[in-house]
């Protein structure tokens, strides 16, 4: 927000409800419009799948209103509490970023080797033996001033579920593990890496090492 928000009514039709000039929408918009447009672009509640999904879904309004800051604003939300991960296209699993999540989690590629794992074959007909093993993780977590847990029944790590978190959840987290904050904080680090190797595929452990 750069510039002041001129605000103005409509009198004759709507007399004291206040609407303003959007840019990004191109549009005039009172202000309860603008907050629900921005809650369906970016909290979960109001859009199954959040932001991730609203994009991916291609709504012209949910794409223009994320991450917007006027938009929070209007809503009642601090988006600056969210985690910068909130919401983007990134593989829980990899932390690749991609066009698309299937079942709204993972990455094409890392589904499929999901699938030839829990199968006990690939498309080759042998047994997969690079990948690692899937088990149910949990983590625990407070948001909004409650506690919230997540499982994943079929995650590399406790660190995939952590990831999954930080993308999906419209309120700020914070964990209760020391050992989740810590590598909360090194997610956006580690996906840059993700994303200058685009041809090689790991999982990440939780130190940060790629275990496979």
């Amino acid at each position: 927000m750069d510039a002041p928000i001129a605000y103005f009514e409509y009198a004759d039709l709507l007399p004291g409800v206040r609407h303003f000039t959007c840019e990004r929408m191109r549009a005039c918009l009172s202000i309860d419009a603008c907050a629900r447009n921005w809650r369906e672009a970016n909290m979960r509640g109001a859009c199954p799948g959040g932001m991730a999904q609203a994009l991916e879904d291609g709504g012209k309004s949910r794409i223009a209103c994320a991450r917007c800051p006027l938009g929070a604003a209007h809503a009642g939300a601090d988006e600056s509490k969210l985690h910068p991960l909130r919401g983007k296209l990134v593989c829980a699993r990899c932390l690749k970023s991609a066009s698309r999540l299937i079942k709204k989690h993972l990455c094409v590629s890392c589904q499929n080797r999901e699938y030839e794992y829990l199968r006990g074959f690939n498309r080759k007909g042998t047994k997969p033996i690079t990948h690692p093993p899937l088990s149910a993780h949990t983590v625990e977590y407070l948001a909004d001033d409650e506690v919230r847990e997540r499982t994943i029944e079929h995650a590399v790590s406790r660190d995939e579920v952590v990831v999954a978190i930080l993308r999906d959840e419209h309120d700020a987290v914070e964990f209760f593990e020391d050992a989740d904050t810590a590598f909360a904080a090194r997610v956006d680090e580690l996906c840059a890496q993700a994303w200058r190797a685009p041809t090689v595929r790991r999982w990440w452990g939780r130190q940060g090492e790629a275990v496979a």
